[in-house]
């Protein structure tokens, strides 16, 4: 039965559509048609485009892809993708009118159980466990910045281990529909998409990847979709695109009072009862005017900040919590009653993109047309005031050698030019060339190549490589005006498992092959136990070193962690990294800080903030039914029970000296740790997540587990390619052998079994090893394969070789090598997997070549979502899959 549109989409979102969304249902997304932009006004549900997609998805799956990617510029409090995926998860799973829909759904997923749509955002309700990655046949929505999505669509990504790096290129590169709102904001990124985009269209990549601009900029060219003449004629579209907005021009002289004429021009609608939104371009500027808000006694508990400089915790109780910024939310958007009488909320560059904001006034300084058309989108957003006004106040003089200035003063002639009217209409009227001119000047653009995507696709070599340079310029381009940006978070086992040593001389002598050690832990810990957004602050490179320079004077040998953009940890100290000459080491990067660091208040940065709480917030994060999805344990017992519901991602012993049951030294001698012995880190046991060791009660038993690898497997191919039984018979069979290498005597005794007659896939409680090595199961796995009826039974050289691929990448190797130290077997002739070695690279290059870099990532992502369908239980016992 034909879907209806109209309908679906009005009991889906709570409005009926619009003109243009009905239009772009059915002349493009429901024939699996996706323009190359789409140029709305502000204030028209340009995010709707996902309840488009969806309902398209539902209408016609064969061309319309299963996940849709939204990515904003940067992350604020609440963007209204968000929100709006919410809402429809919500109604989809409440409102009996949307049980068709539901079930159009659920037929395309690999099992019918569960939510009909995945939703990962990067914090909050839906923060992203990944559980769309795990099953890659669900609907889903992934909402996320520019840097994240990017880097990781770049087979890169701080947090990313190499074993979930080409895990996510794939999914995120494959059956894909990526939506770039505000895109006339990031230029470099819109080019840099559509240059995979094309690469993959060159290459015949077999599962579309769509990219699709949302703007406002009526500049856009190419494949444009725009409004008709349905729409002009609509009554909303009228109102919101002729919103009033009153428009008043302040000259000042001085510019060292920006903040306080600002303050003062916003102080004016104090008696006004109205909210009242206040744009400044720097961050003192911010401080300044929230400071002098506040001093006047009748606005106490009425004046909020938001920068880019909070904390994502403190972000996400600001949507939640807070009542003021609740005032200028939509009520759909509303998680707390708002505050009434006149409210302030100001603002830096943060609050002109990513939400949903609308005030009543607005006060800014000038800023380039670009963000000075942003922050009048944030004023009478949706045409519902008569009186709005709004204050821009500007300089008199501009610095012709400055590029911003020389926008800033061409935006200030446009503005003169609107006869005192900021509408959307008004906007609209202006020459685009001069509104061109007027915009912050375009970042210079970093040229994707072939080459660039061959290096970015090896993730198995670690480190820095000629020809592979990191992926952050390309995803923003270079723009002299931007100064260098550091990521901050805290967390406690940066201290418990730094070495204590006994005597200065010791230190010295032992804190160079030390901090190696610390450093290759800290380094999987962080691929295992990634930051995530909640933890992170971003601010200024030259603000955080000076911000670390005041926690040194007090700390100066408190242990930090530097994370690298390859993913890679180095060890320090705080005074190391505080070092003005060593300043650019911090740049694009993160710093790692002890809770027992302070330097936290309000979300921000303070260097004089000593206090430790409240600082490392790593395990407050939190999945949609408001349970950790992970967890961190101190104590002294050596095989506790697991939180209920979770894994044992990783342990550390902080007194590796003191002798284990079979009295095996572990290593040198530390000091006793407060809050015990053993430091552990647990996860959720969700689908998609890494497969650290369960430490079940029970351990898995060897042919269980496979047989459900490979039912998981046979059900995935199943839903995506019912049209290539090739495909589903090599993913069937790679879930077979994956798990041949863990058959030998020197796995089993890593997971501490010390039983010759069972064999299991992972540990169990109680089990502690026996003997640790270097060795890949997935390596030995590779030796056996040849020897399997499963092989055997594949019915051709192509099928048996991209299995054999698929089994050697499970654990992120083979792209395109194990490493020496991996490639070997203790229990099979040393010519034998030296061969076997030899072949690895080759293969992943054919297979590349035959598949595309992203499509074979994505290939290799559908077995390893049905290892973890099979460890968390997905695989149940019956019939194995053929």
């Amino acid at each position: 039965m034909p879907l209806n549109f109209a309908a679906e989409f009005l009991a889906l979102t709570g409005n009926a559509p619009f003109p243009w969304q009905q239009a772009l249902y059915d002349t493009r997304f429901s024939k699996g048609d996706f323009p190359s932009a789409c140029a709305i006004p502000t204030g028209l549900g340009k995010t709707a485009v996902v309840a488009v997609w969806l309902l398209a998805l539902a209408a016609n799956p064969a061309a319309v892809p299963r996940r849709l990617v939204y990515v904003v510029s940067r992350r604020t409090v609440i963007d209204q993708a968000t929100a709006e995926a919410e809402r429809y998860l919500d109604r989809l799973t409440t409102l009996p009118e949307l049980e068709g829909l539901v079930g159009r759904l659920r037929g395309l997923c690999a099992g019918s159980a569960g939510v009909p749509l995945a939703l990962s955002t990067l914090r909050g309700r839906f923060a992203d466990d990944r559980e769309w990655a795990g099953e890659p046949a669900h609907p889903a929505v992934v909402v996320g910045t520019v840097d994240t999505v990017g880097s990781r669509l770049l087979f890169s990504g701080s947090g990313c281990c190499c074993e979930t790096r080409p895990v996510l290129a794939g999914l995120l590169g494959q059956d894909t529909l990526l939506v770039l709102d505000e895109a006339q904001l990031e230029p470099a990124f819109e080019q840099l998409v559509k240059a995979v985009r094309d690469e993959q269209r060159r290459g015949g990549e077999f599962r579309p990847f769509h990219v699709t601009a949302l703007t406002a900029d009526p500049r856009a060219t190419g494949d444009v979709f725009r409004l008709g003449k349905a729409d002009w004629a609509d009554a909303s579209v009228k109102r919101r695109v002729g919103a009033a907005k009153a428009l008043h021009l302040h000259a000042l002289e001085d510019g060292k009072r920006t903040a306080a004429e600002l303050a003062g021009r916003a102080l004016a609608f104090q008696d006004s009862g109205r909210a009242v939104l206040v744009f400044a371009r720097s961050f003192n500027a911010v401080q300044q005017v929230v400071q002098l808000l506040v001093q006047e006694k009748p606005l106490a508990g009425r004046v909020e900040q938001l920068t880019g400089a909070i904390r994502g915790r403190e972000r996400d109780r600001l949507a939640a919590e807070n009542r003021v910024f609740s005032r200028f939310l939509p009520p759909s958007d509303r998680r707390c009653e708002p505050r009434d009488g006149p409210v302030y909320l100001v603002c830096a560059g943060a609050g002109e993109v990513g939400a949903s904001l609308s005030a009543d006034h607005l006060v800014c300084d000038l800023t380039p047309f670009d963000g000075m058309a942003q922050r009048f989108g944030r004023a009478n957003r949706f045409g519902d005031q008569t009186d709005t006004e709004v204050h821009v106040v500007h300089p008199t003089r501009f610095d012709p050698s400055d590029p911003l200035g020389r926008a800033c003063e061409r935006t200030l002639a446009l503005l003169r030019t609107l006869a005192g009217s900021a509408s959307p209409a008004a906007l609209a009227g202006l020459d685009d060339s001069e509104r061109r001119v007027a915009s912050t000047p375009p970042p210079a653009f970093l040229a994707t190549t072939d080459i660039l995507f061959d290096a970015w696709a090896l993730t198995t070599a670690r480190g820095r490589l000629p020809g592979r340079p990191p992926v952050g310029p390309y995803l923003r381009g270079l723009a002299g005006w931007e100064p260098p940006e550091t990521h901050v978070a805290w967390r406690e086992e940066v201290m418990a498992v730094a070495p204590v040593y006994p005597s200065e001389g010791e230190r010295i002598a032992r804190q160079g092959a030390d901090r190696g050690q610390v450093a290759a832990f800290a380094t999987d810990l962080l691929g295992d136990y990634p930051l995530v957004a909640h933890e992170l602050l971003r601010d200024a490179t030259t603000r955080v070193a000076s911000q670390l320079a005041v926690v040194a004077r007090r700390a100066p040998h408190l242990p930090a962690w530097l994370l690298h953009a390859d993913g890679t940890v180095t060890v320090h100290t705080v005074a190391d990294l505080a070092d003005e000459k060593e300043q650019d080491q911090l740049a694009s990067r993160t710093v790692v800080l002890p809770a027992a660091a302070g330097g936290l208040s309000d979300g921000m940065l303070l260097g004089a903030a000593t206090a430790p709480d409240g600082c490392d917030v790593a395990d407050q994060w939190l999945g949609p039914d408001g349970r950790p999805l992970r967890q961190r344990t101190r104590g002294d017992d050596p095989d506790p029970d697991p939180p209920p519901g979770m894994w044992l991602v990783r342990e550390y012993d902080t007194d590796p000296a003191a002798e284990d049951a079979d009295g095996v030294s572990a290593g040198p001698s530390r000091a006793a740790r407060a809050g015990g012995r053993y430091f552990r880190w647990y996860a959720a046991a969700a689908a998609g997540r890494g497969s650290g060791p369960e430490w079940a009660p029970t351990p898995p038993a060897w042919p269980h587990l496979t047989a459900g690898v490979a039912r998981a497997a046979g059900r995935i191919a199943a839903a995506l390619f019912p049209d290539r039984p090739d495909l589903r018979r090599v993913l069937t069979a790679a879930g077979r052998l994956q798990g041949l290498g863990k058959l030998r005597g020197v796995w089993q005794r890593s997971i501490g079994n010390r039983s010759a007659d069972t064999a299991y896939e992972a540990g169990g409680r109680g089990m502690r090893p026996v003997e640790l090595t270097t060795y890949r199961p997935e390596f030995g796995s590779l030796l056996d394969a040849h020897a399997d009826p499963a092989f055997a039974a594949l019915e051709s050289d192509d099928e048996r070789e991209l299995a054999l691929h698929l089994v050697a990448a499970q654990h992120g190797r083979a792209r395109p090598h194990f490493p020496a130290d991996e490639a070997f077997d203790p229990e099979r002739p040393a010519a034998a997997w030296a061969a076997a070695a030899r072949e690895v690279p080759r293969r992943f290059a054919a297979q590349q070549r035959r598949y595309g870099r992203w499509g074979l990532a994505y290939l290799e992502s559908l077995l390893r979502a049905a290892v973890c369908a099979a460890r968390a239980g997905l695989g149940a016992p019956g019939e194995e899959g053929t």
